[in-house]
């Protein structure tokens, strides 16, 4: 499902994966970010694409997100209110939902 973030036309933005705020309003969409947002790098998905689906994410009410790099088997994750990064290599941890804490990313490549 699709996040209305704003109301400019370029303010729709569909994760790859997601996880809603608890209560998080929409029916035929939500509205605001997800609490987690997940990307997969691709072809597509350029790394300036994906910087600014991080910034729109988190200046809207996010609070995570993960980018997977399947060609490297990392995931970086970004964490809203600090300009900090966590690199996984062998787990995914959350802060916000902590018992989606220690994912081994083994089982997920």
């Amino acid at each position: 499902m699709g996040y209305k973030i704003g109301r400019s036309p370029d303010s729709w933005l569909i994760p790859d994966v997601s996880v809603t705020h608890p209560g998080q309003p929409g029916d035929d969409y939500y509205e605001g970010a997800p609490l987690i947002a997940i990307e997969i790098m691709s072809e597509s998905n350029t790394p300036g694409k994906i910087d600014r689906k991080i910034e729109k994410y988190l200046a809207n009410g996010g609070q995570e997100v993960w980018v997977f790099y399947s060609e490297t088997r990392r995931v970086l994750t970004h964490f809203a209110g600090r300009d900090e990064v966590e690199v996984g290599r062998a787990h995914i941890r959350s802060r916000v939902l902590p018992e989606v804490s220690g994912i081994p990313l083994a089982e997920i490549w």
